[in-house]
């Protein structure tokens, strides 16, 4: 080993110093950079804090809680402090200040049966209300039993020019308090439910509203208690209402654009009404159940049909009857219909959008097979968009060949831009390893139609 000089050690520190030295000025020069950075960040606790109000009270718009008047949910969207608006109040003065400086959080409020106990409800509207300045309101509550005096009265006679859509949830004796009250000239959607079935002289005028033009009727709510005005443009029914009391509706409201029925077997009428009522202007029409209106309707301007229950033998055997007379663009079905055919879909040779609900299989195959287009061009050429849910067959190679005679379209066919299905959850379960069907749905795909072949969540392709 040669023991190196002590010059040359002290040359080899000297090196050493001055790269520590240099490293040492380098390390200030990024420390420098790094400070006020850091400075800014510690000023920055929390981003969101840096938004503009208005996009903060945008964003604030969008946690609201939307439930639709007429349903039985006014306590589950009581005023809280675990939904908005009340919730953003405790997070910090910042977000408490621009809660309460943007009126579109407080036009609407919903006060349900328990809100009634030993509370001044009077003053709770008026106060909620007085931040939403000049919004129109959204106003739905539970009425409790004999308060006109301390609460309908002056609360919403206060309240009535200001409300455009108001859900009344009244008990069988409370309909007559409300007479008198208003006018509301920009009321434009009421929603009324009956806790029980009213005692009342019939029907019920319950007061003036000029721009009224849609009507919800729940629970023990039915058409024939109220005078609907002629120029109302949708009325939905969900309590089981008759076959008279349907066509009633349609033949005295000619302008009615959207009707939602449900008609039981159990409500069915006995009387033996014959004449056709046809309706020049309804456009969407949503059976919850009982189909056997249409036997005796005819819509020439229906576009949009929509059939929530199943349709018995019967009603099944009126329904092409009854689709010759529509102009149908769009036709859904929420549950599996046993007398379902491809038949119906030949008079409905305007259609746009098809979705149905859990197809029988060999509906399923006879579709496919007419859908086809190198083998029949007349058979549903503009449609766009198909879904089956809750389906129980797959795609063979019938159906693939029915699916690419539609990736294109000419003069007097359309593409079918979306197709899909969402399969049954014990068909989904089960894990799909058919190269060939996927790698021809993918072809489809790269064709430009949207495909999902699936379970929620789940698509294969």
């Amino acid at each position: 080993m040669v023991l190196s000089s002590n010059a040359d050690l002290r040359t080899r520190l000297a090196a050493l110093d001055a790269s520590i030295a240099e490293l040492r000025l380098r390390l200030k020069g990024l420390e420098d950079l790094r400070r006020p950075i850091q400075r800014q960040l510690d000023y920055i606790i929390y981003p969101v804090l840096t938004l503009p109000p208005e996009i903060t009270s945008h964003i604030f718009l969008h946690c609201l809680p939307h439930p639709l008047p007429g349903l039985d949910d006014c306590d589950k969207y009581a005023p809280n402090t675990k939904l908005v608006p009340l919730l953003l109040l405790q997070v910090c003065r910042t977000w408490r200040d621009i809660v309460l400086s943007t009126p579109y959080l407080w036009n609407s409020l919903h006060l349900g049966r328990g809100m009634f106990l030993g509370a001044d409800i009077a003053k709770i509207v008026a106060d909620w209300f007085d931040r939403a300045g000049s919004c129109p309101l959204t106003f739905n509550f539970h009425l409790p039993r004999g308060s006109r005096r301390e609460f309908a009265s002056p609360v919403l006679h206060g309240l009535a020019p200001r409300i455009q859509t108001l859900g009344l949830h009244l008990g069988a004796v409370d309909s007559k308090d409300l007479i008198g009250i208003g006018p509301f000239p920009i009321l434009e959607s009421l929603a009324i439910s009956y806790r029980w079935s009213p005692s009342f002289e019939l029907p019920l005028e319950l007061f003036t509203a000029p721009r009224l033009r849609h009507i919800s009727l729940t629970r023990y709510a039915r058409p024939r208690m109220f005078v609907i005005p002629h120029d109302v443009y949708t009325v939905a029914c969900a309590a089981p209402i008759t076959v008279n009391e349907s066509l009633d509706v349609l033949q005295g409201h000619p302008f009615l654009k959207e009707l939602k029925i449900n008609c039981y077997l159990g409500y069915r009428d006995t009387t033996s009404r014959t004449e056709i009522v046809t309706h020049n202007n309804l456009e969407t029409l949503h059976l919850v159940s009982g189909a056997s209106v249409l036997r005796l309707s005819r819509l020439p301007a229906l576009q949009n049909l929509h059939l929530s229950g199943e349709l018995d033998n019967n009603d099944g055997d009126l329904l092409p009857a009854f689709l010759a007379f529509t102009s149908l663009r769009y036709f859904r079905t929420d549950h599996r219909i046993t007398s379902l055919s491809v038949e119906w879909f030949t008079a409905m040779s305007g259609l746009v959008d098809v979705e149905l609900c859990a197809p029988e299989y060999q509906f399923f195959c006879d579709f496919f097979a007419r859908m086809d287009r190198t083998k029949d061009s007349g058979f549903l050429p503009h449609l766009r968009t198909l879904v089956f849910r809750d389906c129980a067959c797959q795609l063979d190679a019938s159906a693939l060949r029915a699916l690419s005679s539609r990736s294109t379209s000419d003069d007097k066919t359309t593409k079918l831009e979306s197709f899909q299905i969402w399969l049954a959850r014990k068909i989904a379960l089960i894990s799909w390893d058919d190269d060939l069907t996927i790698a021809a749905c993918r072809e489809l795909v790269r064709q430009g139609m949207a495909v999902y072949v699936g379970a929620e969540g789940q698509n294969f392709v």
